[in-house]
């Protein structure tokens, strides 16, 4: 079998307005006179995000993806170790001498939503917490909504969904446990809910009732005498028959 000479010279690009993902540990190799295989890994930070893959080469200076493709590439790609390209040199280039050079580039395109809210399991109310989440699409708006024991309690905002909200908790919240914030997207069945936490008051109410207890004082009178003896009175005198 003759190979078509090629270098395996590999770059993982990844678009420059997504952060924290990357393409990694790509190779390259001939599977037969037509196939090359070009093998990577892609790395999510939240499971079930999709991406969508391009397989790019030096023969057009990456100008343009390659067409004729199959594999782990083209759109609604999970993130995910050992994904391979195979790209049909035979239908794409009528003759080519020479290396090659490979890009995989991979633009996220969906992400869940995933709660990270609260960073502890109590906020106090009458305060300013930041609610922070991930996923759904940029610029649509997400309802966020306050649990309690698997209860809706109330609608804490109607927002734009740039992944953070700036919530004063009410001081009429009542403390306890069992509460949770869920996000709902409004424009897809996307949800979720974050751990539960605790609501404590912003001043204890220990701390509210000890004053009184510490300025009021409880007087006791005590004298030089001593025990008081018990006066006797004397019998009513005889009435006359």
């Amino acid at each position: 079998m003759r190979k078509l000479p090629f270098l395996v010279a590999l770059i993982g690009f990844l678009s420059l307005h997504v952060s924290g993902q990357q393409v990694a540990n790509i190779t390259a190799n001939q599977l037969d006179e037509t196939i090359v295989r070009v093998a990577y890994d892609l790395n999510g930070e939240v499971p079930g995000q999709l991406f969508t893959v391009r397989l790019y080469s030096s023969t057009n200076q990456f100008s343009f993806p390659l067409e004729y493709v199959d594999g782990y590439v083209g759109e609604q790609v999970e993130a995910g170790i050992n994904k391979f390209i195979d790209w049909d040199i035979s239908k794409e280039l009528v003759a080519y001498a020479g290396e090659l050079t490979f890009e995989v580039r991979a633009e996220l395109t969906f992400t869940p939503i995933s709660v990270a809210f609260p960073e502890k399991n109590t906020i106090t109310r009458g305060k300013q917490h930041i609610i922070t989440w991930r996923g759904t699409n940029t610029g649509e708006h997400v309802d966020i909504q306050l649990y309690r024991d698997g209860r809706k309690i109330s609608t804490i905002s109607n927002t734009i969904n740039d992944g953070q909200y700036e919530w004063a908790v009410p001081s009429s919240t009542k403390p306890g446990k069992g509460y949770s914030v869920k996000i709902n997207s409004t424009s897809s069945s996307q949800t979720d809910t974050g751990t539960e936490f605790s609501i404590h008051r912003k001043i204890p109410l220990l701390l509210k009732l000890l004053p009184f207890a510490i300025i009021t004082p409880i007087v006791i009178t005590l004298t030089d005498e001593g025990p008081v003896e018990p006066k006797v009175l004397p019998a009513p005198p005889n009435t006359p028959n």
